[in-house]
């Protein structure tokens, strides 16, 4: 009873202070419904004294009405007991039941008032009950010590959800970095004659989420794609490059023959073979120069802001094609 009379105490000396509070900064009157609305006000206030104490209240309320419930029903199944507990507060015993069991859901000023008559009454037969209010005490100690507890996983709970909430927003940067590169490389355009990410990956296809987050398995998609596309764009690069280089190097052989050729031609010791050497090789590589395309020869240079000479060297190997057929057909007869 000692123990209940004490928490009772307690419980009241922080209820009038949040009344005291909601007169000075016109708030509502103080309930477990508006323990934040106090929490901010307090903040705000600057009163430390009454750090806690909303939530507190809002708590030991329900308490509290759990161990006078306990402490009054041990009374009640005394005969003798209940019958002085019926003439003391003018209740009957079904009334005071009820009262009982209405006390966690009346508002802080009734539910302080019901427990203060309470108390009072019980108050002479304490001395009768020990060993009901023995129970009620140890219900309380128990509710305290799951209070304490409660606080300290609270405490340690804060301090997991600020860790957690870095690691989060590291999470979120690196998240929004990926979905930014992945969008990216989707949306790249194909180049020439190569079939683009996007129609590698289907129609309708995406990387995230119903709820807008990032989905790893579609993501590892995009890779694959990614790299499938490089292995074909590489192919592609060096098919060009190589049978550019042939074609250069055929027009070229071809140049130093069809030189060859106009020295013999000079001389007068004729030169048709070897012009019609240089026609043909001519020929193979101005071919092979059209074949290849001038594509990716055309992008890089214009990437790197210089000039490839695609066309000029297309007109050069044309050109000997031409004047080495010229050659041929005009060259003397080999004295």
């Amino acid at each position: 009873m000692e123990q209940l009379q004490t928490g009772y105490a307690s419980w009241q000396e922080g209820y009038n202070g949040l009344v005291a509070l909601a007169q000075q900064a016109g708030l509502e009157a103080p309930s477990a419904e508006n323990v934040a609305t106090y929490d901010a006000a307090i903040e705000q206030a600057g009163v430390e004294a009454l750090m806690g104490v909303p939530q507190a209240v809002a708590d030991g309320k329900a308490q509290l009405g759990e161990g006078l419930n306990a402490l009054v029903t041990g009374m009640m199944a005394d005969e003798t007991m209940g019958a002085a507990i019926e003439q003391a507060s003018g209740m009957s015993a079904d009334q005071i039941t009820q009262t009982l069991a209405a006390l966690p859901e009346l508002p802080y000023d009734q539910f302080n008032g019901a427990m203060g008559a309470f108390m009072q009454a019980a108050a002479p037969l304490s001395d009768s009950v020990k060993d009901q209010v023995a129970q009620g005490e140890a219900a309380l100690a128990d509710a305290e010590a799951q209070l304490t507890a409660a606080e300290t996983q609270l405490a340690d709970a804060e301090k997991q959800l600020n860790d957690g909430k870095a690691q989060l927003d590291q999470f979120e940067a690196g998240r929004d970095q990926i979905i930014g590169a992945l969008t990216q490389v989707v949306a790249n355009p194909a180049d020439k004659g190569l079939k683009s990410i996007a129609d590698r990956l289907g129609e309708g296809f995406t990387f995230l989420k119903e709820n807008g987050d990032l989905d790893i398995a579609a993501g590892k998609k995009v890779s694959e794609a990614w790299h499938a596309y490089s292995d074909d764009s590489g192919k592609a690069i060096t098919k060009e490059v190589v049978t550019r280089v042939v074609g250069a190097a055929l027009i070229l052989l071809a140049s130093l023959i069809a030189l060859f050729a106009g020295i013999k031609s000079l001389r007068g010791k004729g030169g048709k073979l070897v012009s019609f050497i240089a026609a043909i090789l001519a020929c193979g590589g101005f071919a092979a120069l059209m074949i290849a395309g001038t594509y990716f020869t055309d992008k890089a240079a214009e990437a790197a802001k210089f000039n490839s000479y695609a066309t000029i060297l297309l007109a050069a190997g044309c050109a000997v094609a031409v004047v080495s057929l010229l050659n041929c057909l005009t060259a003397p007869k080999k004295n």
